[in-house]
């Protein structure tokens, strides 16, 4: 399973966390395999207000 990570959190539970909004348009399903090529959800430096998805 090298090069995989798992995203399991609600909407809710990372809005609280890192006090933002989702956007409506991203959509957010539980993984348990995201792996190198798929979109990932990502807060960066630059716009840490923001969830953004990345391709990983």
């Amino acid at each position: 399973m090298c090069g995989r990570y798992v995203s399991i959190q609600s909407v809710e539970v990372i809005e609280r966390r890192f006090n933002i909004r989702v956007p409506s348009n991203i959509d957010l399903e539980p993984s348990y395999n995201i792996s190198p090529g798929k979109y990932a959800p990502v807060i960066t430096n630059e716009k840490p207000k923001e969830l953004q998805l990345f391709q990983f």
